[in-house]
């Protein structure tokens, strides 16, 4: 039976992948352990992901890489399931944001411009935004 791996060892370390990463540097990552605090951050129920990282951890520590494998598709389910879709009225730009805002800002004597503190605010926001898209 032809296989895209090139060799069993080959498959395994891709799979070993899933739970622990050593990059270039010498920094230990878990890939499984940060989806699943990810999701947690944006508020999503992750108590099951959470128990099912117990059990990866335990098929790895045993080096048993195939039930890691379907441990991680467990997680990875569990994720995809907990994580709501965007709602349709979510802003995608700054005119929609400013849109969805309560009501616009009020001038105080004390502070700086509007125009001033309007393009603070999107300069932030743009930044924000790109900041998560290079993995903020």
């Amino acid at each position: 039976m032809d296989t895209p791996w090139a060799s069993r060892s080959e498959r395994y370390r891709s799979i070993a992948s899933l739970w622990e990463v050593k990059s270039e540097s010498g920094v230990t990552i878990h890939p499984l352990k940060a989806a699943v605090q990810a999701a947690d951050n944006l508020g999503c129920d992750v108590r099951e992901a959470r128990h099912l990282l117990i059990e990866a951890q335990r098929h790895y520590s045993a080096d048993d890489l195939d039930r890691l494998l379907v441990t991680s598709a467990l997680v990875n389910h569990q994720l995809n399931s907990a994580i709501r879709p965007l709602q349709s009225q979510e802003p995608a730009s700054w005119d929609a944001y400013r849109a969805a805002l309560a009501s616009p800002v009020q001038r105080d004597s004390r502070t700086i411009e509007p125009e001033t503190y309007a393009d603070r605010v999107k300069g932030a926001w743009l930044g924000k935004c790109i900041g998560t898209a290079l993995g903020d």
